[in-house]
C-alpha cells in the first residue's frame, strides 16, 4: 500500500499540520514504506506462535491504603502552601 502526496496532504489538513510540497513528498515515500512493511508482516504465518505471556492466574495485586492515619493526612496538609476547609487548595486545571 503506498499513500499519495494528495492523501498525505489531507492526512496533514486534518492533523492540522502545515506541509510543505518537499515535505509532502517524503512523507509520501516514508509513510508507503511503512504501510508496505506492515503488509509483509501480516503474510506471516503466527498461528502456531506462543504467547509471551499466559497468566493462568490474574497478576494484579489487590488495592491496599497503607499509613492511611489521621495524623500522617494532617501533618500532609500541614505542609501544604494553601489549605481550605481541611483540603489542599492547587490552582485550576481549566478555565
Amino acid at each position: 500500500m503506498s499513500l499519495t502526496i494528495k492523501e498525505i496532504g489531507q492526512l496533514a489538513k486534518l492533523a492540522r499540520l502545515e506541509l510543505s510540497d518537499e515535505e509532502k513528498e517524503k512523507y509520501s515515500q516514508d509513510i508507503s514504506s511503512i504501510l508496505q512493511y506492515v503488509d509483509k508482516l501480516q503474510e506471516l504465518k503466527t498461528d502456531k506462535v506462543n504467547l509471551l505471556i499466559e497468566a493462568e492466574e490474574s497478576i494484579t495485586r489487590e488495592d491496599a491504603v497503607i499509613g492511611n492515619s489521621t495524623k500522617d493526612q494532617k501533618e500532609l496538609i500541614g505542609l501544604a502552601l494553601d489549605v481550605e476547609g481541611g483540603l489542599i487548595k492547587t490552582k485550576a486545571v481549566f478555565d
